[in-house]
């Protein structure tokens, strides 16, 4: 079976941050039935990975270039950066630089490998901290 395009980015980025000491945990809701069908699908809008670095610990929304939120989504995103400033992001894939930003497509930063993903999104941390994000 082929992989699309937003799980092989997210799996290379993944093994990216594995590489520089990262624990990335795939969230995934246990399948269920749902009218004789077996269900697996994430409903809930918790974003994709938990990562715990030194640098960064929080979740990650992997998306390709056109890929949108669900409503679900945007709100769990919005709702832990309400809770934890700093503390989701969306990682979107682009052609060159790819993009980090909040639940609403605002560009926080850019990245173009695990090592420069984990400093941008502690230096995002760090202004959110400060209130300079979030208010």
């Amino acid at each position: 079976m082929a992989k699309n395009r937003e799980t092989i980015f997210t799996n290379d980025v993944c093994k990216e941050l594995k590489a520089m000491g990262a624990i990335v945990i795939q969230y995934s809701i246990a399948p269920h039935v749902v009218n004789g069908r077996v269900v697996s699908s994430n409903k809930s809008g918790v974003p994709d990975r938990w990562v715990s670095h030194r640098l960064f610990t929080g979740w990650l929304e992997f998306k390709i270039e056109q890929g949108r939120l669900s409503p679900l989504q945007t709100n769990m995103i919005q709702q832990m950066n309400t809770l934890v400033p700093g503390s989701a992001f969306v990682i979107r894939k682009q052609l060159k630089l790819h993009q980090i930003e909040d639940a609403q497509g605002i560009i926080l930063g850019y990245f173009n490998n695990g090592y420069s993903l984990l400093m941008e999104l502690y230096k995002i941390k760090q202004q959110s901290l400060l209130g300079d994000i979030w208010k």
